[in-house]
């Protein structure tokens, strides 16, 4: 477990997560309304008992900066009681063997953050 961690701490500006005071559904509709997203690759929502909900949707963005189309996937649930958003980007690099993206994964997780900063708790 310990080395999962570190792995995924080594990735920290392409991973996000925080709460906010929406329902999913709420968020699910901010997110795809947005100027900023280019094409809904995949949306999809399940309700659960209890008022529960998990929706996870996946946009996608050309950067410029990186000559390269970038995923933001977006996992967004109320199972603990609390709206958590989880966000993770791929395919900000623009090599096969540097990470190196010029800021592009901060910046695709910075819109959605700026978004819905009016709603984190």
């Amino acid at each position: 477990m310990e080395k999962l961690k570190g792995k995924l701490a080594t990735f920290n500006n392409r991973l996000d997560t925080w709460t906010v005071t929406l329902t999913p559904i709420e968020v699910q509709r901010i997110i795809e309304t947005a100027s900023f997203v280019d094409e809904i690759v995949f949306s999809e929502r399940y309700i659960l008992e209890n008022d529960k909900v998990i929706a996870i949707t996946v946009i996608e963005k050309y950067f410029t900066r990186v000559s390269n189309r970038a995923s933001l996937t977006i996992m967004c649930d109320n199972l603990s009681g609390e709206t958590k958003i989880k966000a993770a980007v791929c395919g900000t690099s623009n090599s096969w063997f540097w990470k190196f993206d010029w800021g592009a994964s901060k910046s695709f997780i910075g819109y959605v953050k700026d978004l819905l900063k009016e709603y984190k708790v």
